[in-house]
């Protein structure tokens, strides 16, 4: 019975924890201008889809965050590490919203870069 349990516990777990994209290569970076969407808004495609909210079903392999803090120049910089360099990313989009600012696209929260 125990083992049973267990194992029903790290099934549970594996699956309450999994990524929202996993495994992906980033393949384009979109960057507007300010005048266009303000300082907020950069978004890349992956070549996977991502399980994300209902709003981002028509991009569903776009992932965006806010580029206009000091997080979110560090994340540019990560994002565009990974993309020159052919890493692999994993990670997790807010399961609820997309960005006031570009509204068919996941929000990115959590990013995890893998060097093969």
């Amino acid at each position: 019975m125990k083992k049973i349990t267990l194992l029903a516990l790290l099934i549970f777990s594996a699956t309450a924890s999994a990524a929202d994209f996993d495994n992906c290569l980033i393949k384009e970076l979109v960057i507007h201008s300010p005048a266009v969407n303000g300082d907020e808004n950069f978004h890349f495609r992956l070549d996977c889809p991502i399980s994300g909210p209902g709003c981002a079903a028509t991009a569903k392999h776009f992932a965006a965050f806010d580029r206009s803090s000091t997080s979110g120049m560090q994340m540019l910089s990560v994002v565009m590490n990974a993309f020159d360099k052919g890493y692999r990313v994993t990670g997790y989009v807010d399961d609820n919203n997309c960005p006031a600012w570009q509204g068919n696209v996941a929000l990115l929260e959590h990013l995890r870069v893998v060097k093969p």
